[in-house]
């Protein structure tokens, strides 16, 4: 068995939305000199089910050192229980088939199903105006109008908030009287970062006072930056400096570079990225030098 491909992703974990939608981006990497056909297919786990998923090209051409997205759109049946549904992707040689030894799975991802959003409350049947309240009212008010406020305050209805940033929908939940809950992300292609795409209690749904309401909003995606020709410590820094974290570092010769520069990376430079992504390097190893045998025995040559 061998790993055939580099698979990283900018989030391991992914809300879906009201409709039950979700997506995820893999980023898939050949580190070898050869080019590669590959095909890529999902693992899920019980009780998940792979016709949840679909891959949009499920079959690609990676040259040498070439590095490739692949989508996988999530669709969850109307119904499914709420909750945490785990899965990877399985991307695999085609010249062996889906059966051979050579492919590579990648990490453990997470799929979060929210629970559904509860129904408005059915408007009541209009009765006629009953006049003795207006004289209840009117004797409330001359004793201070305290009452009034109590006979007419009610639970606040949940505002709409989707499309506002999440600073301006924190401040519409506040005025009355709710607050934010649990913050999911989701990538967009045309909302910018921080855009609100759902909510969950629905708009116009009753709940108490103080009701926490959870929100998925457009991640913020950072540029990775070029390492290129940067010594090993001097990358992981800039790294750091910018919001991401080092991933793996393997060591290759190349006779371009000098010894502890980075020579390769992935993502790649400039690619847009959830912060904190782990961002994977290749540094130069340098020619390998061969000891001084000289003046040694042959038993401690060997």
């Amino acid at each position: 068995m061998g790993s055939i491909v580099t698979i990283t992703v900018t989030s391991p974990t992914a809300r879906c939305s009201a409709e039950g939608m979700a997506e995820y981006a893999f980023t898939v990497s050949n580190p070898s000199g050869a080019p590669l056909r590959v095909g890529s297919r999902i693992l899920p786990e019980a009780p998940a089910q792979e016709g949840w998923f679909s891959i949009g090209g499920s079959e690609r051409e990676l040259g040498p050192q070439e590095t490739d997205q692949i989508t996988v759109k999530v669709r969850v049946p109307a119904g499914t229980a709420s909750g945490q549904y785990k899965f990877r992707l399985l991307v695999f040689s085609t010249e062996r088939g889906r059966s051979g030894e050579d492919f590579t799975e990648g990490p453990p991802m997470v799929l979060e199903v929210p629970a559904s959003a509860p129904k408005p409350a059915p408007s009541p049947t209009p009765r006629p105006f009953p006049w003795w309240i207006a004289a209840v009212v009117a004797g409330v008010l001359v004793l201070g109008g305290g009452l009034t406020w109590w006979i007419l305050s009610g639970p606040p209805k949940v505002p709409d908030v989707v499309g506002l940033t999440l600073e301006q929908a924190g401040a519409r939940l506040a005025e009355v009287g709710l607050k934010v809950g649990n913050i999911g992300e989701e990538t967009s292609s045309d909302k910018p970062g921080g855009t609100v795409l759902s909510q969950n209690p629905a708009p116009a749904a009753k709940v108490d006072k103080e009701t926490a309401v959870d929100l998925v909003v457009v991640a913020t995606l950072l540029q990775v930056p070029d390492l290129s020709g940067k010594p090993l410590e001097q990358a992981k820094e800039l790294l750091l400096a910018k919001g991401f974290k080092l991933g793996d570092v393997r060591q290759e010769y190349t006779g371009r570079a000098a010894a502890g520069t980075v020579v390769g990376q992935v993502p790649r430079a400039g690619d847009q990225v959830a912060p904190g992504a782990l961002v994977a390097l290749t540094v130069e190893r340098g020619p390998v030098v061969a000891p001084s045998l000289t003046g040694q025995t042959l038993a401690e040559a060997r």
